[in-house]
């Protein structure tokens, strides 16, 4: 797996080095990427996603991102997403090596399938998290560069403010589903181990379905308070995700 970390590493020297100098195209990052991909998928297939470790929650999380990035990179090459998306990758590879996550959200229970739901769940949920933080991004400074009438050779090609908009919106909405689902398999998981239900994992969960409340209040229109919730989100996520860790 380290091989991994330094292919996805290298992948990000690249995309660096790329904006900041405007004369290194793609290919680099590209073939970094999609080299450690190949290698990140074939640790996978290689009996890590049959294991019970916890630490597949990670190595899955960091895997979907880096294909995702790896489009980016491919189909859109001016658009800036492995500056974003690739520490990501790097976060979640680093977490899945250094130790499994002794929270009760993810440990091994004597119902398989109602734990392999809940983590499908809650994985599917930190995933469009992600995704839709990356638009985020994407949204406030496509917005902050129209503010300030900047000519489009002084910034990065972005996409639209419509498509940002839509991808977050619509991905926050989705992982809002995802995480109620996450929490409610959970909170049977606890019963029927005849554990506390309300852990800190299940608090934390709780207080996202809390932010995504008031995100629903929010008026379609007014794009930059979606996207700040979406940031919001986004931190609340990885607090939560530390804070499982301990």
């Amino acid at each position: 797996m380290s091989g991994v970390v330094v292919l996805y590493i290298a992948a990000l020297f690249f995309e660096l080095l790329r904006f900041h100098t405007r004369r290194v195209n793609a290919v680099p990052a590209v073939v970094c990427s999609a080299g450690g991909l190949a290698v990140h998928t074939f640790y996978l297939l290689n009996g890590h996603l049959t294991q019970s470790s916890s630490a597949k929650f990670f190595l899955i999380s960091a895997w979907t991102l880096a294909a995702v990035c790896l489009l980016f990179l491919y189909f859109r090459p001016k658009i800036p997403a492995g500056i974003i998306l690739l520490p990501l990758v790097l976060l979640f590879a680093g977490i899945s090596l250094t130790q499994p996550i002794p929270s009760s959200a993810l440990i091994s229970y004597s119902s398989p399938l109602l734990i392999h739901l809940h983590l499908i769940l809650l994985l599917s949920a930190t995933i469009c998290v992600c995704i839709a933080f990356f638009a985020a991004l994407m949204y406030l400074l496509q917005d902050t560069h129209l503010r300030k009438k900047q000519l489009p050779a002084e910034r990065p090609q972005l996409p639209t403010l419509e498509w940002s908009l839509f991808v977050c919106r619509w991905l926050l909405a989705v992982s809002f589903f995802l995480f109620l689902g996450g929490f409610l398999t959970g909170f049977a998981l606890a019963v029927l181990q005849h554990r506390v239900p309300f852990d800190l994992f299940s608090i934390g969960t709780f207080g996202l379905l809390a932010v995504y409340g008031y995100w629903a209040t929010v008026p379609k229109n007014d794009g930059r308070r979606i996207a700040f919730n979406a940031v919001v989100v986004f931190v609340l996520l990885l607090i939560i995700l530390a804070a499982s860790l301990l």
